[in-house]
């Protein structure tokens, strides 16, 4: 049974203790040099809370199982980016645009600002390899999840034709790849 909207807020945002809370509504990658200084440690709860946050946030079982991630209640008026997508940013990342694999569910993606996206890639790396999932357009990053505005993602993409949906294989190995990555 899905949870309510309220309910799902409360749930994607667990509370850490004294830190405050996990907002896993805006998971991003962060370089372990941009870190700092170690200001706890998650209790088991804690640590469950967020684990569950993130999946779901993530669709992590709608990607595994290869199915559709729920949908808005009304659709709302306009263009926004879909689940399971793939969409040209015009969010530079080391100075090129790049190309983003839509994880965040339609629910999410008709109502804010912004996405949940994986970057994809031109080029295989070899020191990365374990975190790539092959797809048309390029291998996925399932260790590279970003913010982004949706404002940035483009419609029709430049220079077509350009892959357009994840199929359901592909779904199910960026799901699986998330949860070895993130640990879920």
């Amino acid at each position: 049974m899905p949870l309510d909207a309220s309910l799902r807020a409360n749930a994607l945002r667990p509370s850490i203790g004294a830190i405050g809370v996990a907002d896993c509504t805006r998971p991003i990658t962060v370089s372990q040099t941009r870190l700092g200084t170690v200001h706890g440690q998650l209790s088991t709860e804690e640590s469950t809370a967020v684990t569950a946050a993130l999946f779901s946030m993530l669709n992590v079982a709608h990607l595994i199982n290869g199915t559709v991630a729920p949908q808005p209640a009304r659709a709302p008026a306009g263009w926004y980016p879909r689940f399971g997508s793939i969409y040209f940013g015009t969010l530079p990342i080391g100075g090129q645009e790049k190309m983003f694999a839509i994880v965040s569910d339609d629910r999410w993606n008709a109502t804010q600002p912004f996405v949940i996206g994986l970057r994809l890639t031109s080029k295989r790396k070899e020191l990365r390899q374990r975190w790539e999932v092959p797809l048309s357009g390029g291998p996925a990053i399932v260790g590279d999840i970003q913010l982004i505005p949706t404002a940035r993602l483009e419609q029709t993409p430049p220079r077509p034709p350009r892959p357009v949906h994840c199929t359901p294989s592909q779904r199910a190995a960026i799901g699986r790849g998330l949860q070895m990555v993130l640990n879920l």
